[in-house]
């Protein structure tokens, strides 16, 4: 894997402290109102998202950026829709969004300062780029052959190979002539994800193809301009509104009642702070983890472990309203419900380290695996999973550890197969030490002509010597 580019890092920025004293203001003012109020944290939590989004990364997108954004929307924007309804603002939606600004800023302050410039991502190599496409459309057929075969894991196998094909036929683009490819394809793969993978269910599971297509396209940007985020953020309020519309119409066609679309944006927001009041209650005793090992366990078959723990989303479900427990039903929280939960309060505290650790080893993961020129098939492999981390991260900050794991094990399951079985080790080339091309070790994929190329000038070299 090649190292991180030292010249892409820049030295952390100082200004950015001003959040902390900006955040402390809003949270204490919202705190001391003399009514429930989250109208300075919300918004300080939609400019805190928007800013960072923004610069990070400078023009492409990054993992901490989409973290950042998501932010802006399950924070932001729900405590200002909250406080748009008629009535008193209840006490939980206060609650939620100072938590959750002072829980972003912790992070974003420790983790995220630092001003990270990817180098442009680019696969030269025609072997490798067919070698990808191969790679998305065979996990996607085995995702629809599993579905014919009415496997459950059959529609997440297919999305993580229409990821992978995203990913592909964008790079792809990066040759000559391909500047149509790479704006076209993500839109076509998106659109027929919708109108026929698609069932009603996991409306992240779209966000989340879209992000992979946005992230994947902001790796070829070269100007200043940033156009794919500026896309992106352009996007996010239709984008809103036609999943609110897709959700009122699956409800329509389903149960024959038209339900509101917009609750599971703004929900989780007030579902923290009710769980934080069920607490206080006694309803509840902090579980010490056990969330956790059942995200881990998501692997064993119910039909093997009947009483195996169930996800963090049913566990809100029979807290909170036990009557709709056993009913299938599953609520989301925001990933510091989760932690809060299991630990309380303290709980907070190493879920800003941990979190904003992955989120920032994902950022670096992605840098090494991009940096200069994708010339094999594992480097194109490691630089496609960071690339799709970083977008299924909104699942982590929406609902927690299982729905991430879960949607990042079933959809990547198929990809992981279909790469193990169309790789083989990789040899290593040495370049003699009087050659003009290098000193070292390289590592050549065999399929590339230049490592013949190479191979044989060498070879003659040290013959006519």
């Amino acid at each position: 894997m090649p190292s991180i580019n030292p010249a892409s890092h820049q030295g952390p920025n100082l200004s950015s402290l001003y959040w902390a004293p900006i955040a402390a203001i809003a949270i204490a003012y919202d705190l001391t109102a003399s009514t429930p109020s989250v109208i300075a944290s919300a918004t300080v939590s939609i400019a805190l998202g928007l800013r960072v989004f923004w610069m990070h990364g400078g023009n492409q997108i990054t993992t901490a950026g989409v973290y950042c954004l998501a932010s802006a929307v399950f924070i932001g924007f729900a405590g200002l829709w909250w406080t748009a309804q008629p009535g008193a603002l209840p006490p939980a939606v206060m609650i939620g969004a100072t938590t959750g600004l002072g829980s972003e800023v912790a992070m974003y302050l420790l983790f995220w300062r630092r001003q990270v410039r990817f180098a442009p991502m680019r696969c030269e190599y025609q072997a490798i780029r067919d070698w990808a496409l191969i790679l998305g459309v065979g996990t996607a057929a085995l995702g629809t052959i599993a579905t014919l075969l009415h496997l459950a894991i059959g529609g997440h196998i297919a999305l993580g190979g229409l990821c992978a094909l995203t990913i592909a036929l964008v790079m792809r683009g990066s040759g000559s002539g391909g500047r149509q490819l790479r704006l076209l394809a993500p839109c076509f793969i998106v659109l027929f994800y919708v109108n026929t993978a698609f069932t009603g269910y996991g409306r992240l599971n779209i966000i989340t193809l879209g992000l992979v297509a946005l992230i994947t396209l902001s790796t070829a940007e070269q100007n200043k301009y940033k156009i794919t985020k500026s896309i992106t953020l352009l996007g996010v309020a239709p984008t809103t509104i036609y999943m609110v519309h897709l959700r009122q119409r699956f409800s329509l066609d389903t149960i024959g009642t038209q339900l509101s679309g917009i609750g599971s944006i703004v929900n989780p927001l007030k579902t923290f702070g009710d769980l934080v009041m069920a607490h206080e209650h006694g309803q509840f005793g902090f579980a010490h983890g056990s969330s956790f090992i059942s995200s881990g366990l998501f692997w064993v078959p119910r039909a093997y472990w009947e009483n195996k723990p169930v996800g963090f989303g049913s566990v809100l479900t029979s807290t909170l309203y036990p009557n709709l427990s056993g009913t299938g039903y599953s609520m989301a929280g925001l990933t510091w419900a989760e932690w809060y939960y299991n630990f309380g309060w303290l709980g907070l505290l190493p879920m800003v380290v941990i979190i904003g650790l992955l989120i920032r080893t994902i950022d670096r993961w992605r840098e090494s695996a991009s940096s200069g020129a994708i010339v094999n098939r594992r480097q194109h492999f490691h630089a496609m999973l960071s690339l799709l981390l970083g977008a299924y991260i909104v699942n982590l900050m929406w609902d927690g550890s299982f729905t991430f794991c879960s949607r990042v094990g079933q959809d990547l399951i198929g990809t992981v197969i279909i790469f193990g079985l169309s790789s083989s080790k990789r040899p290593h080339l040495h370049v003699p030490r009087t050659s003009l091309t290098s000193r070292k070790l390289v590592r050549i994929a065999p399929e590339l002509p230049i490592a013949r190329r190479t191979r044989r000038r060498d070879c003659l070299g040290e013959q006519s010597r």
